[in-house]
């Protein structure tokens, strides 16, 4: 499939924005984990702190181009909302979680596994 055009589009991330939001992805996260306990390779973000992650992510949206917040943040959520209905299709997968010393999941942790009745 033609990934560009089913992500991009007028209400959605421009090829730019996604670059801009793929660069400071990791940096975002690792901001908003910086205070968790656990060694780094065992550190997930909780529900909330998705949305912190989101947040900045739009917050360097809006310090590298000349769209607003008030537009960056729809823009990233339907540009997510489009991904997501590709995994849920089949199209593109997410990575396995990460494992512990004993080879458990992260706990609460569903990705990866099967699929829900």
């Amino acid at each position: 499939p033609d990934f560009a055009s089913l992500l991009g589009g007028d209400q959605r991330l421009t090829t730019e924005q996604l670059n801009i939001v793929v660069s400071c992805f990791d940096e975002s996260v690792a901001k908003v984990t910086a205070n968790h306990p656990e060694p780094p390779e065992q550190q997930a973000l909780l529900f909330w702190e998705f949305f912190e992650v989101l947040m900045q992510c739009c917050r360097e949206l809006t310090a590298n181009t000349a769209q607003p917040l008030h537009e960056t943040v729809p823009a990233f959520v339907q540009t997510a909302l489009a991904f997501m209905g590709l995994v849920d299709v089949g199209e593109v997968a997410l990575p396995d979680p990460p494992f512990g010393e004993d080879g458990e999941t992260i706990e609460g942790s569903v990705a990866g596994g099967p699929p829900e009745e």
